[in-house]
């Protein structure tokens, strides 16, 4: 499977970088931190053709993991679903890539 993730020269997320997938219907959008006391990104999930919000994908700490979180009404395709599920796991490898270096500078 070929890398459809391009990792942009910011680091608007530490040690995860901002990530951007090509995607046939779907934007992935970096929302930033909604509130001082939040330590994890939103990244907002829009349609390419009207650009309308279908959902977030954002931590879920009672499982410990990113989740989509689609908007009430929102309808998913599998090929939209199968996207935002390559995108999580890109998060979340992204995410134990981090956590693993900076155990290793302890």
């Amino acid at each position: 499977m070929k890398n459809i993730f391009v990792e942009d020269s910011e680091n608007l997320m530490p040690n995860i970088g901002r990530l951007r997938m090509n995607s046939k219907h779907l934007l992935f959008e970096e929302h930033g931190l909604v509130d001082i006391k939040r330590k994890t990104k939103i990244f907002y999930v829009r349609s390419k053709f009207d650009k309308t919000v279908l959902g977030e994908i954002r931590w879920y700490s009672g499982w410990r993991q990113y989740v989509l979180m689609p908007y009430n009404g929102c309808v998913w395709s599998w090929d939209c679903l199968t996207d935002a599920s390559i995108f999580i796991k890109e998060l979340m490898d992204k995410r134990k890539e981090a956590s693993n270096e900076n155990k290793s500078k302890i």
